[in-house]
């Protein structure tokens, strides 16, 4: 895109203008020209690699028509923030957000007269452009008689000496390539993190101790923060202004609900053990009950940032149980037989196994944000235009209205600014975590609905990945979801979880998280209550990207999906047993069914037919699975069950009921719009991922065409005489509720 596009276009951001002065301010002239482009990620916003290209070209003209127009923008932000703020009452923080900002301005032309100075010596200084000259003067006159270069350098070296503080020098080992594997991007890059892709790496090492971001990075998130579209805050409400409100109150419903699961066992717990005091592990639990119960007051909801409220007591609750399952105490009991226990001793491990049950399976705090949820996409809905009010009046399918829906809280939630942004710089202020563990980190479990079949039901959890990881080497599954898979033990039935392990072992961010929690399934306390299937959903064959782009014959296409079901090394992995039921003949015949029902027999797919070839395989894959493993619990778990593991979750759940209902409810359309909002606002402040939500869409859509088009109980006779014989189960009389 060129310069004179740009103007034609949108206008710069503040935010953009940020991201260019700072691009500029960072290069090094006399060592190279810019920072090598792979230490950022491809999907780096346009703007911000067009400014690369225009230097890296020596295209000077373009350069200072970028440059002309990122002063212009500041000057604009600044008149527009006097006008309507400093004149009446000055914000001490957004005015040093002002000064650091003017510091990157005299950074960046100071660079780009050295770069012109030694390439072009015809051109002018930067500092004699006339929009340098008006942004100065208006700065000078209006906002401050001298800028302080100190106030930017010295927030930066405040928060990196915190960072090396807190830095553990450790001995750097090799580790196979199979396991972790060597990638160009050095750095988390500001792209990565508006997008909310790659956060988990904050607080996350690398093999040789450091970290993955830089000062720089920090300094960007910061300056992002404080002046995202600040004029645009001052005329809309914020849509997510209430949502520590939200939050708490869905921990209060949980903390209930555990407490109610374990009260008889806590009556046991103090009855028999009036030395609970003089022991390590009763004093953990004592001190987990006494924060589940202030959780559980209703005078904690979140009314004052400045007093603990029931996130900072369920977060008490969680540290305490993690303490109870690390004390010597404990870890003796699950040691020997259940038989060589005393009754006190007994009490004691009962109650914390049950309390971990009651934390993966109990959990159910998402209902209480259902009317929340209801809502606000009502209050989105308002500001759609009457041609998609009118086109959704003549369109009752169910892929219509989760789309139309989408869009409408796309917009809407635009006015919540910078929201994963603020999460990423407040853990990074406050120093709290030193890991990766999601299920500390406001990511707690909460059932979504259930999967009913033959008068049993199967539990539908979102659960993150239930993993702790302060190395990129290094993972270790958490205690607490260990011994929630003892607890099942102790529950009567043979009672399992089935994790649908979605993320990619193939990439070196995510590999040792998938091996931590596959071999778990391996170890003698957990092969029975556990078992893992890893089904990847970040892999170039997953997006059909390059080298499987063209492969639109479908008998190429098939031939490639075989190949990368089968082998471990493209991402998949199922345990032996369940591979020996699969594969060949269900999994020959079910891409042969899955062609004939849903794409007519032919012998060309485009590329999103492939995609959407590829979803359905998934699901009924799934089900065949749920089907051979019999669990009690299910989860489809990413790193934190938000973009891959919602839609997966809200696709099983649309499949059921339009294989089970031809008409769907208004109830139908409010579960999946719980699912696909709930979890996403609560732990990222922000929508599932729109390519994400977009394959999940057009797959139900898919279903509901060829569902319409035989009329839904012919659709239903088909699919049970082509797919019936593949299962046990009966899939008409499957179903979710």
């Amino acid at each position: 895109m060129s310069s004179r596009k740009r103007k034609e276009g949108s206008t710069l951001t503040i935010v953009e203008a940020v991201e260019t002065l700072s691009s500029i301010a960072e290069m090094d002239i006399d060592r190279e020209l810019l920072p090598s482009l792979e230490e950022f990620d491809s999907q780096s916003t346009n703007y911000k690699m067009i400014t690369f290209e225009l230097l890296q070209n020596r295209d000077v003209d373009e350069t200072v028509d970028v440059v002309k127009e990122t002063f212009r923008v500041i000057l604009n932000y600044l008149r527009s923030y006097y006008k309507k703020q400093y004149k009446y009452s000055p914000n001490q923080q957004t005015t040093e957000g002002i000064k650091a900002i003017m510091v990157l301005v005299g950074e960046a032309a100071k660079k780009l007269d050295k770069y012109t100075d030694h390439s072009h010596k015809k051109y002018m200084s930067i500092t004699e452009l006339k929009e340098y000259k008006h942004l100065q003067e208006f700065y000078l006159s209006r906002i401050a008689r001298k800028i302080d270069e100190s106030v930017l350098s010295k927030w930066i070296l405040a928060l990196a000496q915190r960072a090396m503080s807190q830095k553990q020098v450790v001995e750097e080992k090799v580790v196979p390539a199979s396991r972790i594997m060597q990638s160009k991007h050095i750095f988390v890059d500001l792209e990565a993190v508006k997008k909310d892709s790659e956060y988990e790496l904050f607080f996350i090492r690398k093999v040789d101790g450091s970290r993955f971001y830089s000062s720089r990075l920090i300094r960007n998130i910061k300056l992002v923060c404080d002046f995202g579209d600040r004029m645009s805050e001052m005329k809309r409400d914020d849509p997510l202004e209430s949502i520590k409100i939200w939050y708490d109150k869905t921990l209060k419903t949980a903390s209930a609900n555990i407490l109610r699961h374990v009260v008889t066992l806590m009556q046991k717990f103090y009855q028999t053990n009036s030395t609970a005091n003089h022991n390590e592990l009763g004093i953990c639990l004592n001190k987990a009950l006494m924060a589940l119960k202030l959780c559980n007051n209703l005078h904690n909801i979140f009314h004052d940032s400045s007093v603990k409220n029931c996130s900072h007591y369920f977060l008490d609750f969680q540290n305490f149980l993690r303490e109870a399952l690390h004390t010597r105490e404990y870890q003796k009991m699950i040691a020997y037989p259940e038989e060589d226990l005393n009754a006190s001793s007994k009490s004691m491990c009962e109650l914390t196994q049950a309390l971990c049950r009651g934390l993966f399976l109990h959990t159910n705090g998402l209902e209480e944000v259902r009317n929340t949820v209801m809502a606000l996409l009502q209050e989105a809905n308002q500001y759609k235009s009457q041609e998609h009010m009118k086109a959704m009046s003549h369109n009752n399918m169910f892929w219509s209205h989760i789309g139309a829906d989408y869009a409408a809280m796309t917009a809407f939630i635009k006015r919540h600014q910078a929201g994963p942004l603020i999460k990423v710089l407040e853990s990074l202020e406050e120093g709290m975590h030193t890991s990766f563990d999601p299920l500390l980190q406001d990511n707690i479990p909460s059932r979504l609905y259930d999967i009913d079949i033959s008068n049993n039901h199967i539990k539908v959890i979102h659960i993150p990945s239930p993993t702790q990881q302060e190395y990129i080497d290094k993972v270790v599954v958490v205690e607490e979801f260990k011994e929630f898979l003892r607890s099942l033990a102790s529950e009567k039935g043979q009672n399992k979880h089935l994790m649908f392990n979605l993320q990619d072992r193939t990439s070196w961010k995510e590999n040792v998280r998938c091996v931590a929690l596959e071999e778990l399934q391996n170890h003698e306390d957990f092969e029975k209550r556990l078992a893992v299937v890893t089904l990847p959903k970040d892999t170039q064959f997953y997006y059909q990207e390059t080298p499987y782009n063209l492969d639109n014959h479908v008998d190429v296409f098939i031939q490639n999906f075989k190949k990368q079901l089968s082998d471990e090394d493209a991402g998949f992995y199922f345990p032996n047993d369940i591979k020996e039921a699969l594969f060949p003949d269900f999994v020959d015949g079910l891409l042969s069914s899955i062609h004939k029902v849903f794409f007519g027999n032919k012998n060309v797919l485009s590329l999103d037919a492939r995609l959407e070839f590829i979803d359905i395989f998934y699901l009924f894959l799934e089900l065949k699975i749920m089907e051979l493993v019999k669990p009690t619990s299910v989860s489809f778990s990413c790193k934190d069950g938000i973009d891959y593991g919602v839609p997966n979750s809200a696709e099983m759940y649309a499949l059921l009921r339009l294989l089970h209902e031809e008409h769907l409810s208004k109830h139908d359309l409010e579960q999946m719009a719980l699912i696909i909002y709930g979890p996403s606002l609560l732990v990222r402040e922000r929508l599932i991922r729109s390519e994400n939500f977009k394959r999940m869409q057009n797959m139900i859509k898919l279903i509901e065409h060829v569902r319409d088009e035989h009329g839904w109980k012919e659709f239903l006779n088909k699919v049970d005489l082509i797919f019936g014989h593949f299962y046990e189960w009966d899939l008409k009389r499957l179903n979710a509720s």
